[in-house]
């Protein structure tokens, strides 16, 4: 288990040096955003095409990670938000789950998906090494993302404390409001494998 978490961190560490991102082998929720290349389930089942028989699962827009049920191949998912995470389509019209190790808490200072939805690090400072501001301070009723349903994968407004996140799903990735006034985006790097 050492040697597999040292190995996730040196990805880690390859991705934030710009070598671009990797699939990930583990998930850090129940898979809604897991795209590693798992094809068997717990049980030992192998997987088919998602894609195939042209079943209701034959739909491009279940896999918005893959971008199509075709590229997302025979490969393990989640796409209708199962809490017993990903799993998969086996031979004769069954399923079965598959068995995705949960990340180490070690990757949590990188994002899974390129809008940073499910980040849930402690990074607190802006691509310009500004120090972000408490999600919760001096915000007033209309300030549209300063509400607990939007910060998902913490407890609440409070617990996102002064971490980067995206309440908003901006398409630019996680940002903070800054201890100086305005705001900016945070340098949050893709997860590897």
């Amino acid at each position: 288990m050492i040697l597999g978490v040292l190995a996730i961190v040196c990805s880690i560490i390859a991705v934030a040096r710009g070598t671009g991102p990797v699939l990930l082998e583990c998930t850090t929720d129940i898979g809604l955003t897991y795209t590693g290349t798992v094809a068997v389930t717990a049980t030992g089942a192998t997987c088919i095409r998602w894609d195939a028989n042209g079943d209701r699962w034959n739909d491009d827009s279940l896999f918005p990670h893959d971008e199509s049920a075709s590229a997302a191949s025979n490969f393990c998912r989640n796409p209708d938000s199962d809490s017993r995470g990903p799993w998969c389509k086996t031979v004769g019209g069954s399923w079965g789950s598959c068995d995705i190790p949960m990340c180490p808490v070690l990757l949590v200072e990188c994002t899974t998906d390129i809008q940073g939805s499910t980040y849930t690090g402690t990074v607190a400072v802006t691509a310009t090494g500004e120090t972000c501001k408490r999600w919760e301070i001096n915000y007033d009723e209309n300030v549209s993302h300063n509400s607990a349903f939007k910060f998902p994968h913490d407890e609440s407004v409070s617990a996102a404390s002064n971490f980067c996140r995206n309440p908003d799903s901006d398409s630019r990735g996680p940002w903070c409001d800054k201890v100086g006034g305005g705001w900016g985006y945070c340098d949050i790097p893709m997860c590897a494998e």
